[in-house]
Order: structure tokens, then C-alpha cells, then sequence
């Protein structure tokens, strides 16, 4: 389960709000603009988690689909089979060859906190991220970073830190969780449409 969260977490940063007034921040405010632009993208992605205990990451990779619409469609490659799609109502996970686990918003209420959390940085709802995260940014349009801290809420009994970089879209997120672990994703490849 913490996986799919992490997952989620991970991916679903694709505009973000500043805690501070975003009206003093015209860089942040062009930023925003360029990624909440940016609806339907697909790409590549490798994604090397460094969990505490273990001396070797986990690497992973695949494709990804991301769009208002459809939500998300995260189709991992190596080294096993795994979907996972993601929508404002539901969760599937498929791995392998087995049936798939369907979550809906009855069944886990806090699954889906973190997942309106997410799909309402994808809409660009920045009311709904300013709730859950303090954030800071620098860069431009060109080359920016931008940095979420959870305040005391649900997501940060899980999330420490979001680090986020990129130009165009969204290059690189490294996700620390609260137990130290870490998640790195580097997107390639990526097609916007």
C-alpha cells in the first residue's frame, strides 16, 4: 500500500502552489503556467528507491501516461510487470499476471486523501495544495527546483520532503518519506500534447 502512495506521491507533481503569496514569486508564477499547460504528457521513467535496511536501491522503469481525463497510467516495465492507474475515484494495481487490486475512495478514505491531494496539483488547484504543503521555490522558466514540506497533516506522517526540478516539465522528483527512505524519478522522453 505504501508503495502505491509513494508512487502517486512521486508522479502526480505536475503544478504546484507556493505557501507564500504567489504573487510576489513572478518566476514561481511562470512556472506554474508552463506546467499547468502541460495536461496530457507521456514519457519514459526510471524510478531507484533507497530503503533503509537494504544496501542495494530498487530500480524500476517504464512508461507513464498522465492527463486530466484519464488520470494516470503508470506502466512498469522492468524488472517485473506492474500497472498501476489512478483516477480521481479509484486505484488499480496490476502486477504480473496476477488480478488486479482496485481501491475505490469508500473502501481507504486515506488513500484517497493523498490522492485528491495529487490530483489537485495535476488540475492546478492551488487552494487544495496550500492546505497540505509549504513550499519553496527558485530558478525560471528555463531551470527551477521547487521544494514541498508537508505541514501537520495526514501526508506528513508519511512525507518528510518533495523535491521537484526541472525546464519544461517536470525532470526529476526525489521524495524522502518519514522513515528515511528515498524515491528518485527521472522522466525522459517526455511528449506533450
Amino acid at each position: 500500500m505504501f508503495r502505491i502512495l509513494i508512487t502517486i506521491v512521486s508522479f502526480f507533481i505536475v503544478t504546484i502552489s507556493m505557501a507564500t503569496p504567489i504573487a510576489d514569486q513572478p518566476n514561481f508564477l511562470a512556472v506554474e503556467k508552463q506546467l499547468t499547460k502541460n495536461s496530457n504528457i507521456s514519457g519514459n521513467f526510471e524510478q531507484t528507491r533507497h530503503i533503509d535496511g537494504l544496501q542495494t536501491p530498487l530500480t524500476s522503469s517504464g512508461t507513464f501516461k498522465l492527463s486530466p481525463e484519464s488520470g494516470l497510467y503508470w506502466n512498469q516495465d522492468k524488472p517485473f510487470k506492474s500497472i498501476l492507474k489512478v483516477t480521481k475515484d479509484s486505484l488499480e494495481q496490476t502486477v504480473m499476471d496476477n488480478p488486479p487490486t482496485i481501491l475505490t475512495r469508500d473502501q481507504q478514505p486515506v488513500v484517497f486523501t493523498f490522492t485528491q491531494v495529487f490530483m489537485s496539483i495535476l488540475q492546478g488547484n492551488t487552494d487544495s495544495i496550500e492546505q497540505y504543503f509549504n513550499a519553496s521555490f527558485k530558478g525560471n522558466t528555463k531551470d527551477w527546483e521547487i521544494t514541498l514540506t508537508p505541514k501537520a497533516n495526514i501526508i506528513s506522517k508519511a512525507i518528510e520532503s518533495i523535491y521537484l526540478k526541472g525546464s519544461n516539465t517536470i525532470d526529476f522528483v526525489k521524495v524522502i518519506d518519514t522513515e528515511g527512505n528515498i524515491v528518485n524519478i527521472k522522466f525522459s522522453n517526455v511528449v506533450i500534447k
